[in-house]
């Protein structure tokens, strides 16, 4: 999937020369329910390569190329999906689909032309930033230059890559909001997993799926969950609310997360792109987590 300056999407595809292929696409959240729209019917393939130029302008899209008369399957989905970056505001990103996920490459030049750069380096609150959260506790912060480049504290071009379900604060010192484009593979397909160590994390499990909150922490290869009804002794997830506002959930000791704002069990679902923190008990080891 590649996109065109116009903002609209070029599908590619790998295919056999003399064969015909329907591309379908789909704006609905993925899942068993959603439905396909058949936007490209009969292509008979040239050659060993196909394209498609459709509409980008939805913020979530879905897109799959069958054989002619084949209905899509939930295999091999590729997606577009713009995730919402407030203005004058944090917002906590991970990338909601498959993807390289180094700021020097396909991922940060994706984020880099939604936000706006600036040469006077990290905290000038001119340019925009993005902030890790060290193994530590620490802070390690990124800017964006004029050039659209992202560059560390001291200058140098960004080597930084995510590791598999890590997440980012965006600080976004322009008025206006933001939404990068992203596009990538569909995954949560218990392939990967991502160590959560003790203290504070930013995690962001989404691969393009919604992530009901009860069923986050499902697949555990080792580990578990610290549930309890004090909340020193319990892991927490803290969510950022599209309003700025924070909600704190506890796992609680029936092994609900409960929500400590409305006091209620949580029915949240976390979308993909959304990130969130992680707080895992000290002294209880790390925990590992499959999606």
């Amino acid at each position: 999937v590649l996109f065109g300056s116009s903002g609209n999407v070029t599908v590619q595809w790998d295919a056999v020369a003399g064969v015909t292929y329907d591309l379908y696409r789909s704006q609905n959240s993925f899942g068993s329910g959603m439905s396909w729209t058949k936007v490209l019917a009969n292509d008979l393939a040239a050659g060993s390569v196909e394209e498609a130029l459709v509409n980008g302008g939805a913020t979530q899209q879905f897109f799959q190329v069958v054989p002619a008369g084949y209905s899509p399957t939930s295999n091999g989905v590729w997606g577009l999906i713009k995730p919402y970056i407030r203005g004058n505001a944090f917002t906590m990103l991970t990338p909601p689909l498959r993807s390289d996920q180094a700021f020097s490459g396909a991922f940060g030049a994706s984020l880099a032309a939604a936000l706006t750069g600036n040469n006077d380096g990290v905290a000038n609150e001119n340019g925009d930033e993005v902030f890790f959260l060290k193994p530590d506790g620490g802070w390690e912060n990124l800017y964006l230059d004029a050039s659209g480049t992202w560059r560390d504290s001291g200058g140098a071009v960004s080597t930084n890559v995510l590791r598999t379900g890590q997440g980012v604060l965006v600080q976004r010192n322009s008025g206006s909001a933001a939404q990068p484009s992203f596009v990538g593979q569909v995954g949560n397909l218990s392939q990967q997993t991502n160590v959560i160590a003790e203290g504070w994390s930013i995690i962001g499990l989404s691969e393009g799926k919604l992530m009901p909150m009860s069923t986050l922490f499902s697949d555990l290869p080792s580990g578990s969950l610290n549930a309890s009804y004090a909340e020193e002794s319990a892991d927490l997830l803290i969510v950022l609310d599209d309003d700025g506002s924070w909600t704190r959930f506890q796992r609680m000791g029936n092994n609900f997360w409960y929500n400590l704002e409305t006091l209620t069990i949580s029915t949240v679902t976390l979308r993909p792109g959304q990130a969130y923190y992680f707080y895992r008990v000290s002294g209880t080891g790390s925990l590992q987590v499959r999606f």
